[in-house]
């Protein structure tokens, strides 16, 4: 018993020594596994990262528990969302991705208050490393080689699994939309128009007549590289654009300029819309609210520029990555509810209107919504919105502690993300992408880091 607290001693010397450099440490932990899956997975389907971050997980929570004063708000949180999900495991569905999507957002929760506390300790290195890696894996797409080349799915957004086929028209054997997956072109019209009406009836509750615009919504043309999606690709590649903007904004070095233009041009060539969509409202609104009258005039102007002469664009984009993008606004513009991010929502609020008081309060789980959705809409896919998603499979209480960490992010840092143009636009972005996208499903483990390695140079500028 004597020898215990030299022990403890000699424990907490060796850990107070290593300790600064654990946040480096952990952020090249999860990059390597984070690279293992994309390699893993381009063979075979299997949950590399998630099994890496289940070991890492309990680590860097016990870590972030040392010397930090909100570790009791980080705790509500985790044991919050952790309670929830055992309950619903065993009331409701139970199955594995019921721990993966657990695990997202509890690792979106610990390495915020994790960065926060030591964001002296971040290096610029590890960014430049994530650039690196995220390159490299993208550049597979160039030789023609992307994540679904060898098990290819059909990756077709919205067309195949929401769309009620009218038996007297002819237009889907006509048109024969073809959609990219990988290297292999799937074409959507092998069957009868009648044959498709039957599968639709027999598989889907919630369907909608056919128009025009599903052709327009299912040509997309996506590059990913060794990405498992392209919107992860967008992500990582779009938040370091904003990341090198700011460098340069502070720095005014070439280097950053060069590797701005890179990460948009990157982000834009991966076909994904959702991160460019929340980039744009971002702006809007840091412009409405430092009233840049003249600029918002200007983006005005570029908007209706692009209503009037969309399909003019639409034809001269056809069989590029920008297709989707003017595709994007056509839909929008000529009719919303074709949008797979509305069909998604509308499919949640059918089920949500089913809720009884057991499931307000502890949700359904996310096998549940998963299996919803493929009921509703043929196609197992959960909400594409972090807040619906963690109502219906967490329930009320989680959802309100999900809406004030937000809050508290903004809190935290709102003289940063006031002051800087790209700050600001990092932290709406995060918030809209949530809605339109999701976000916690995007690696905030990496994204994060960036975020905070921002504040750290204003805070360094700040004190020059």
């Amino acid at each position: 018993m004597s020898k215990l607290p030299g022990f403890k001693g000699a424990f907490k010397r060796a850990f107070d020594k290593y300790e600064p450099k654990l946040p480096g440490v952990f952020f090249w932990l999860f990059l390597a596994s984070f690279v293992l899956d994309r390699v893993v997975n381009f063979f075979v389907h299997f949950p590399f990262f998630v099994g890496v971050a289940l070991l890492l997980f309990p680590l860097l929570f016990l870590v972030t528990q040392y010397r930090n004063p909100e570790k009791r708000k980080l705790n509500l949180l985790v044991f919050s969302f952790l309670t929830i999900t055992i309950l619903s495991s065993i009331v409701f569905l139970f199955g594995v991705k019921n721990i993966s999507d657990l695990l997202f957002i509890l690792l979106f929760f610990t390495v915020y208050f994790y960065y926060r506390h030591n964001i002296n300790r971040l290096k610029i290195s590890n960014i430049f490393l994530f650039l690196g890696i995220s390159l490299i894996l993208f550049s597979f797409t160039f030789a023609r080689i992307d994540s679904g080349a060898i098990n290819v799915t059909e990756y077709s957004s919205s067309f195949n699994w929401i769309t009620y086929y009218d038996e007297k028209s002819n237009d889907v054997s006509e048109k024969k939309p073809i959609v990219q997956s990988g290297e292999k072109q799937v074409n959507q019209s092998d069957k009868k128009p009648e044959e498709k009406k039957a599968v639709a009836k027999k598989r889907t509750k919630l369907r909608w007549k056919k128009n025009a615009l599903d052709s327009i919504e299912a040509v997309r043309v996506y590059h990913n590289g060794l990405f498992r999606i392209p919107h992860v690709a967008s992500y990582f590649f779009g938040f370091l654009f904003l990341f090198f903007a700011h460098q340069y904004q502070k720095k005014k070095k070439m280097l950053f300029m060069v590797l701005l233009a890179v990460s948009l041009a990157v982000c834009i060539y991966t076909g994904s819309r959702a991160i460019l969509a929340a980039f744009v409202l971002s702006m809007i609104l840091f412009l409405f609210n430092r009233k840049h009258i003249v600029y918002l005039s200007l983006l005005l102007v570029v908007f209706w520029v692009l209503v009037f002469a969309n399909k003019y664009f639409l034809q001269l984009s056809r069989d590029t990555f920008f297709y989707q993008y003017f595709a994007f606004i056509e839909t929008s513009i000529e009719n919303f509810t074709r949008l797979s991010r509305y069909r998604l929502w509308f499919s949640w609020w059918v089920e949500v209107r089913k809720f009884g008081v057991w499931e307000l309060l502890i949700g359904k789980s996310y096998m549940n919504a998963v299996y919803a959705n493929a009921d509703n809409l043929d196609y197992k896919v959960w909400f594409h919105n972090d807040f619906l998603n963690i109502f219906y499979t967490f329930g009320t209480w989680c959802t309100l502690l999900y809406i004030w960490f937000f809050i508290k992010i903004y809190r935290d840092n709102k003289n940063y993300i006031r002051q800087n143009i790209f700050i600001f636009i990092f932290y709406c972005s995060m918030v809209i992408t949530a809605i339109i996208n999701g976000f916690y499903y995007y690696f905030p483990v990496f994204l994060l880091y960036m975020f905070f390695f921002m504040i750290k140079s204003e805070k360094q500028l700040a004190k020059v």
